[in-house]
Formats: C-alpha cells, sequence, structure tokens
C-alpha cells in the first residue's frame, strides 16, 4: 500500500484504494466544525418518482465519494464512487443503473422502488486524509390503487347475522379510513345493522389517498310495530271508513286486516264504506316479513257514534238531609259531566258519583249546594246538556242580627230596629219588650223616648219550614246622662226582669218551638221543577 505522502495522481493505483487506504487512518484527524448532513429531498417519495439526497456541509479539500446502500459503509452494498479531480465515477456491487452522482457529492436516484426505501450513507474524503460519514433516510410509497370494499355475507339478516366489511388491497405503510353517510366511523365503533350505509373506505399514504365506491347494505329486518292511519277513532254513520297500514321492513312487509276476529283482507289499504253502529270494533292490521318470517300486529279501536239525545235529570230526596240526582239518557257508550251555575261541578267530600257518573249524591246538602244543576251527555261525534233543575235547601233561621248597634238614646229620641236571620224561606220575625209582647214585624219603631222605654227588646226569627226559632236579646237604655262604664243595679235587674219575662212569653207562644244551637242546621233539599 502507498503511504499517506504519496501523490494521488500516481499511475497505477486505482483511487477507490486509495480511499480505502486512508479510511484507515481517519482517526488520526479530528473532524471539522460543521458536520456533513444528507438531506432527501423528498423524505416521503411516491413510487416512481425522483429523490435526490442533497448533501450539505461538504470539505473544500474533498477528493472523492462514496455512497453505500445501509447505514454502514459496507463496500458490499456501495453504491457508486466519484473522484473529484477527474469526475470519474465508477459503479459498485449496489449499483443498478438509475444513480447520479454531482460535483457537490449529492446523489440522484431515479424512479425509485419501494425497494430503494431505507438508509444511504456518503464517505467523503479529502487531500488531508481526512474521512468522514454521513447518513440519510427516506421512504418510497406505492401510488395507491381504488380500493374496494368486500363483504363476508350479501344477505345479512338483523339480529342473527353479523357482518365484516374489509377494504381491499392490503397496503403498506398506509392507513385505513372508514364513512359512513359521508361521516367518519370511530375506531372500535360497533355498528347497528340498521346502518345500511352507503359505506366508503379511504386509503392513504404519505404521497397518495384513494376512495372506493360507496357500498349499500341490503340487511334483512323487521317488520317493525305497524302504524295505522288516520289516527282517528271516532266516525259517524254514513261516512267512509280508510285505513292505512305501514311497518319499516326489508323487503318490504305484507299486510293483512282483521275485525272482531274476523279476517278482512290481505291488502295495506282497508276501505269500509256507509259506517254504521255494527262497524264499531277492532280493526287488526298484521304485518309480515316473508325473510325474517316475524309478524307484528296493532290494533285500532273504532267507535261508530250518531249525535247524542239530550238527557234528562230526576232528583228525588234519600233522606232528611240527602239528594239523589240521576242523568237519564238512552244512548250507549256516552260518559257523563255535570255542571254546577254553568260550571263544571268540583267534587267536595259529600258528594258522591256513581261507577257510570250518571248518579250525582249529596249528603248532607248545604246551604252552598243551591243551585242550578245539569248533567252533560257526550260522546265523541257530540254533546247536549239537560234542561236546568233548582236546587234549593231549606234551613235556618240563624242568629238574628238587630241593628243598629247603639244601645244608649236621650229622651224624646225615636228607636228604629231592625231584625234579620238568614233563612230559606224567609224567616217571620215578632218582637217583645221586657217580656210583654209587641209586634209581628221585622222592623220595630219607637217614638218619643222616655226612660220607661230602658229594657230588653227581643227579636224572635222563626222558619216555618224546618219550624227552628232564633232570638236574638238587645238592651235598649234611654238616658239623659252620659254614658259612664258599667251598668246601674236597677238597670241590671231590669235586664235579668226581662230575660225572665222572655222566657215566659216564647214558651207561652203555642205556634213556635224554640229550638237553639250553636253550629248550622244541616239542609233540607228542595227540588224546583225544570226551566
Amino acid at each position: 500500500m502507498q503511504p499517506p505522502s504519496a501523490c494521488p495522481c500516481r499511475g497505477g493505483i486505482p483511487w477507490q484504494r486509495i480511499l480505502l487506504a486512508v479510511s484507515l487512518l481517519t482517526f488520526w484527524y479530528p473532524h471539522p466544525t460543521a458536520l456533513l448532513t444528507i438531506e432527501p429531498v423528498p423524505f416521503d417519495a411516491a413510487e416512481g418518482r425522483d429523490v435526490l439526497l442533497l448533501v450539505h456541509n461538504v470539505s473544500e479539500n474533498a477528493i472523492g465519494y462514496n455512497w453505500f446502500k445501509g447505514n454502514t459503509a459496507n463496500n458490499s452494498f456501495k453504491i457508486i464512487s466519484y473522484l473529484v479531480s477527474s469526475q470519474m465515477t465508477t459503479p459498485g456491487p449496489a449499483f443498478n443503473g438509475g444513480e447520479k452522482i454531482y460535483s457537490n457529492g449529492s446523489l440522484l436516484l431515479q424512479k425509485v422502488t419501494q425497494n430503494d426505501t431505507g438508509f444511504y450513507t456518503l464517505q467523503t474524503v479529502t487531500a488531508d486524509a481526512i474521512v468522514e460519514l454521513a447518513t440519510g433516510e427516506f421512504f418510497v410509497h406505492e401510488k395507491l390503487p381504488k380500493p374496494n370494499i368486500t363483504i363476508n355475507n350479501s344477505q345479512p339478516m338483523e339480529g342473527e347475522d353479523s357482518l365484516a366489511l374489509t377494504c381491499e388491497p392490503e397496503i403498506n405503510y398506509g392507513s385505513y379510513l372508514w364513512k359512513i353517510n359521508n361521516q367518519m366511523i370511530p375506531d372500535g365503533d360497533r355498528l347497528k345493522l340498521n346502518d345500511t350505509g352507503p359505506y366508503e373506505c379511504e386509503t392513504q399514504n404519505p404521497v397518495s389517498a384513494n376512495r372506493s365506491d360507496p357500498l349499500t347494505l341490503n340487511i334483512s329486518y323487521g317488520p317493525d310495530a305497524p302504524i295505522i292511519k288516520p289516527p282517528d277513532s271516532h266516525f259517524r254513520p254514513g261516512t267512509n271508513l280508510n285505513l292505512s297500514c305501514h311497518a319499516d321492513s326489508n323487503p318490504p312487509a305484507q299486510y293483512s286486516w282483521s275485525f272482531n276476529g274476523r279476517l278482512l283482507e290481505s291488502t295495506q289499504q282497508l276501505s269500509v264504506p256507509n259506517l254504521s253502529t255494527n262497524n264499531s270494533g277492532s280493526y287488526v292490521c298484521v304485518a309480515h316479513n316473508s325473510v325474517t318470517n316475524f309478524n307484528r300486529t296493532t290494533t285500532k279501536n273504532i267507535t261508530v257514534s250518531g249525535l247524542v239525545a239530550q238527557p234528562s235529570l230526576r232528583a228525588t230526596n234519600t233522606e232528611p238531609h240527602s239528594v239523589a240526582m240521576t242523568c237519564l239518557s238512552d244512548d250507549p257508550g256516552i260518559s257523563i259531566t255535570w255542571i254546577f251555575n254553568s260550571q263544571t261541578l268540583q267534587l267536595t267530600d259529600r258528594m258522591q258519583l256513581s261507577p257510570d257518573h250518571r248518579t250525582l249524591s249529596i249528603d248532607p246538602v248545604r246551604q252552598e249546594d243551591a243551585g242550578e244543576y245539569q248533567c252533560e251527555a257526550s260522546n265523541p261525534a257530540s254533546s247536549t246538556r239537560s234542561d236546568r233543575y233548582r236546587l234549593a235547601v231549606i234551613y235556618g233561621p240563624d242568629a238574628p242580627i238587630i241593628k243598629p248597634p247603639d244601645s244608649h238614646f236621650r229622651p224624646g229620641t225615636n228607636l228604629n230596629l231592625s231584625c234579620h236571620a238568614d233563612s230559606n224561606p224567609p224567616a217571620q220575625y215578632s218582637w217583645s219588650f221586657n217580656g210583654r209582647l209587641l209586634e209581628s214585624t221585622q222592623q220595630l219603631s219607637v217614638p218619643n223616648l222616655s226612660t220607661n222605654n230602658s229594657g230588653s227588646y227581643v227579636c224572635v226569627a222563626h222558619n216555618s219550614v224546618t219550624n227552628f226559632n232564633r232570638t236574638t236579646t238587645k238592651n235598649i237604655t234611654v238616658s239623659a246622662e252620659e254614658r259612664t262604664p258599667g251598668l246601674p243595679v236597677g238597670a241590671v235587674a231590669g235586664i235579668v226582669t226581662g230575660v225572665l219575662v222572655g222566657v215566659a212569653l216564647v214558651a207561652a207562644l203555642g205556634c213556635f218551638l224554640l229550638h237553639t244551637r250553636t253550629g248550622r242546621y244541616p239542609g233540607f233539599p228542595h227540588l224546583i221543577p225544570p226551566r
């Protein structure tokens, strides 16, 4: 071997061997500050395109370059050598005819294939025997063909089969994307068999992308529960019934109808002309799928009814203090609503309706129950109300109220008292003064008062039907003196005397029955004929 100081241009020694010889001496010299680097352009290349391994920071004293396939300077994988002084190139064992080297050391790979993917190493040698290595890498990707979707079952059935959709062909260094109805399908998403599509798959790599034709699945499913239209369920006699049945199904469902258990037609549409009440009943639609062999049914109840005749209202006293009102109607299939004073009746705890709402019972009847009652009969076609019945409640009398409230008067003035008690029928009134019967009137007048008119004035209210009496006493004082707290002894004695006399007087009235109470009397219902 020629020593390093020998002239490199001397004949008989190939320059490649010189490079090999100096490579053994590289450890003698330090590397330059700017490192030798390789930039693949592009890093990801499409098959059939060119790739330039662009060299940066080559030493100005470089006398030659060696390129190797791989990440080491192995002569078995040498691609090409280049001598700067003569611009002579020498192919190596890995040379395939498509490589071209430039004076700056850059290497052009033409019409690359996927086999060209990988590492490439450049070795440079300078005149002072410095050897430097740099490695670069690039990838060659195939131009993706148009993919297509294959399916493992061409006639899947919902609830029984599973499907596998495959995107063909298989690709290297690429990815697959799936879409349904133009929406991305996330990884791991589980699809339902009724997601019929369309499905698309797309293949991608760094240099190309391609999408399959859409695929729509033909999945047998159903039928779902049928839907009967129109939603109306009440019809008038003489009209026509036209029903349509539909159930979601693949293949399309087959339909049949029955009425009250009797088979009618095997059609999707059902028509019944000129309805009568005999056509009221249950209409059933059956949907059948001949592939899944499933049946689903839906029932629609149809009522054919005419105009409701006006009902009548009958009321009876069931007990002295109770009443029962009954709504009478011959129309079948009606509903009953009760009306009180032109408003829907709000039931109280004293009111009770029979199961069919035809009878309203009130026990006990009270004063607030008095008013006008009606019953309303209705069906889906019409409604009508009975004539008004007025319920009059006999009650009272309540404790009378004497007006005005004043109880002290001066001599010479006039005394005008008025007595009123809540009662039905209206109460009859009588007055007594210190036990002496005065007048049977509601109003009492005493002109030109004197001290002799001081005493107890008693108003008696009497109900001629309930035969109850209620009394109220008012003590009147006629005096010229100012009113002082307390009562004179004579006045107290007069009041006591007046009360005793009043009690005796009431007991003596044979036409009255004295009856005292602390609460309200139960009412006596009294029916007034309808108007």
